[in-house]
């Protein structure tokens, strides 16, 4: 999957700030929160602390209270005169009552009868009055001692103090002051105001709850340990800390157990800090971060798109240019108006477009140039050739007449110089055409004149007709033909001077061994092999052999003469008749060319086999002369060799028959054609 430059930038950008800006933030919050939530958690238990030191200090007040009372000089003053006691009493309390305020007073005389009982009006204090028979009273009255405790009253627990009313001149009892603090709604509020934290105490009485808490519709909330007090063991002794919803409210709560001064369980007292705010604040929170996370996401991706943008609309600038100038427009340029090292990257590729327009313009004139040149070459090479051509074809005549005789008999000598002019003319004049066809395959100006055309016999005349190049080289040279071999659709002349340069360059390039021309049908095409055994071709120059005015090396060149056309010609030829030619070679151990042609037309080929065949009379019947071998089988075999020491000699001059003439018809009922046969 392919992305542009300005995603993977955009996507960096949001990798390396925004990924770690967002870790930070929410490791902070969670940290943030977890520390809010513990200190909510110590609050409540640092609340529930302050809960039972005010117990503590209503339990001191509480014996204040009555050791204040039961030393004022009035009340024992009322207590040793029996009569009018309760209504003088309840003044002095009354008076005094702002002492105690939430407290419920009670006097007893020395028969345990309660005399007067004092406390605030309007609340529920009748569920914490005391009796004759109270334990304290009696406790107090035996003992002659201050007793102050927690107490379980039927309307729930109460701190309450007894102090005994003494009278000092005579050192005997005059009664028992009673005060006790109810652990009721009202004192609750008390404690709530002082320790901001709701307060609830559960007490054993079918699990009833006190509270300063209430349900949404007003009711009373009912237990809040699950185990009520019966389970207060299970607290232990630093008290137990929790998170709970009680009304819907989500509270901080924190429990420990309230037990008189003997250990004995009355009930549980608990606190609870309101962690609604709190959670709020998590919301809140959550909510800012979340806005802050799509913003800063916003703003990020923004700043990244136009950091990115900076970087990438450049380039893209220089990429269109790049595809432009690539399309041949060379006046392209960027306008990158930067002082850093983008903008110094515009103005060199501007700088390297103007070079490179100006190299491509000055490359332009070079080439017309040189094309003038070279068409001005081509041109002085066909005229030349054609101005050669006509004197040395009269050169070439006039030395062969003479050779025959028509000036008389000639001398040895003279006749080896007739010889030596005849070949370096006929040299010249292959040559000349080999210029002559180049200079036309060049200008597309040669034309073909196809038609069925038998390779072998093509073949065995150029074998006839190359025998004298090999010399006195011990060469070896054959053709292996296949009797059904189909019929080319080829330019018979073409194909004779396509061969004629196979052949030639084999007996050229090879002083011994064996030269093999073979030829086998492969589906539409016709492949003709031509290998030698000779000096072979290195690897890295197989390709340009095939170029013009091109040999392997320069030595060779210089070794066996030639011009480099050849091949060339070779090729163009063999691709204007719809094939290819190839080349297998190895430096030192000979070649193998081999080039194919399209297959003629069965019934042409079949017509033109059959004349052929007709006309060859007792030769195909196996009566060849000397010099030729006929094989009946699958393939025909033409041997030519020459042995070191042997005289070359013209073949009109040589002993015994090297080719065989035919009369035979055309193709197709034309005029009777003369085919040699080698």
């Amino acid at each position: 999957m392919r992305f542009s430059i300005m995603f993977r930038l955009v996507m960096i950008f949001f990798g390396v700030i925004i990924i770690p800006v967002a870790v930070i933030t929410f490791l902070s919050m969670w940290i943030n929160l977890s520390r809010l939530g513990e200190n909510l958690q110590a609050a409540s238990g640092n609340s529930l602390r302050n809960a039972q030191d005010i117990l503590v200090e209503h339990l001191q007040q509480s014996e204040n209270i009555a050791e204040l009372l039961a030393g004022a000089g009035e009340i024992k003053e009322k207590l040793g005169r029996p009569e009018d006691l309760a209504e003088d009493l309840r003044f002095i309390l009354n008076e005094k009552h702002e002492m105690w305020f939430t407290a419920i007073v009670e006097l007893f005389d020395l028969n345990r009868r309660r005399i007067i009982r004092s406390y605030a009006q309007g609340t529920d204090a009748a569920a914490f009055f005391s009796e004759f028979d109270d334990p304290i009273v009696s406790a107090c009255i035996e003992n002659l001692e201050k007793r102050s405790d927690y107490f379980l009253f039927p309307g729930g627990p109460a701190i309450k103090a007894a102090v005994p009313v003494v009278d000092s001149q005579r050192l005997e009892v005059l009664g028992v002051v009673v005060v006790a603090f109810p652990l009721n709604v009202q004192l609750l509020q008390v404690i709530k105001k002082r320790i901001q934290a709701e307060v609830t105490v559960q007490y054993d009485r079918a699990g009833d709850v006190v509270s300063t808490i209430q349900n949404p519709d007003g009711s009373e909330i009912r237990r809040l340990w699950p185990g009520g007090v019966a389970d207060v063991g299970a607290i232990d002794k630093g008290g137990v800390r929790r998170r709970e919803y009680i009304g819907r409210v989500n509270y901080a709560t924190a429990y420990a157990g309230l037990t008189d001064r003997e250990a004995r369980p009355l009930g549980i007292i608990s606190t609870a800090v309101n962690s609604e705010a709190i959670e709020q604040s998590k919301r809140d929170t959550l909510g800012i971060i979340l806005v802050s996370s799509l913003c800063i996401l916003a703003l990020a991706m923004t700043m990244g798109y136009l950091t990115a943008n900076s970087f990438t609309r450049p380039i893209y600038q220089m990429v269109r240019a790049i595809q432009s100038m690539s399309e041949g427009n060379l006046t392209e340029r960027v306008s990158i108006p930067k002082n850093d090292e983008i903008g110094d990257l515009g103005r060199a590729f501007n700088e390297m477009a103007a070079q490179l327009a100006k190299s491509q313009d000055s490359l332009r004139k070079a080439n017309e140039h040189l094309l003038q040149v070279d068409r001005l070459k081509d041109e002085f090479l066909a005229n030349t050739s054609h101005e050669l051509r006509t004197p040395l074809n009269g050169i070439i005549g006039i030395a062969e007449s003479l050779m025959d005789g028509a000036a008389g008999k000639l001398l040895p000598a003279q006749r080896d110089n007739l010889e030596m002019v005849v070949s370096s003319g006929k040299r010249l004049a292959n040559l000349v055409n080999d210029i002559l066809d180049f200079s036309r395959l060049r200008n597309r100006e040669l034309q073909l004149r196809r038609q069925v055309t038998d390779i072998r016999g093509v073949a065995e005349i150029v074998v006839a007709i190359s025998r004298p190049l090999i010399g006195r080289k011990p060469v070896l040279v054959t053709c292996r033909f296949p009797e059904d071999l189909p019929m080319a659709d080829a330019d018979e002349n073409r194909l004779q001077q396509i061969l004629l340069n196979l052949i030639g360059n084999a007996i050229k390039f090879t002083h011994k061994g064996e030269i093999s021309i073979s030829a086998v049908r492969e589906g539409e095409e016709i492949r003709v092999r031509v290998a030698d055994t000779g000096i072979g071709i290195p690897p890295e120059k197989r390709e340009r052999i095939f170029e013009s005015f091109e040999q392997a090396d320069g030595s060779t060149a210089r070794e066996y003469g030639g011009t480099g056309l050849g091949l060339a010609i070779t090729r163009h030829l063999v691709e204007l008749h719809g094939g290819s030619i190839r080349v297998e070679s190895q430096g030192g151990e000979g070649s193998v060319f081999s080039f194919t042609l399209p297959v003629a037309g069965e019934a042409a080929g079949a017509e033109l086999g059959a004349a052929v065949d007709d006309a060859a009379g007792p030769a195909e019947a196996g009566e060849w002369t000397e010099g030729t071998e006929s094989t009946q089988g699958t393939e025909s075999t033409q041997v030519t060799e020459s042995t070191e020491g042997t005289e070359d000699a013209p073949m009109s001059s040589r002993s015994g028959v090297d080719a065989l003439l035919v009369d035979a018809p055309a193709a197709g009922g034309g005029p009777v054609e003369t085919i040699l046969i080698v």
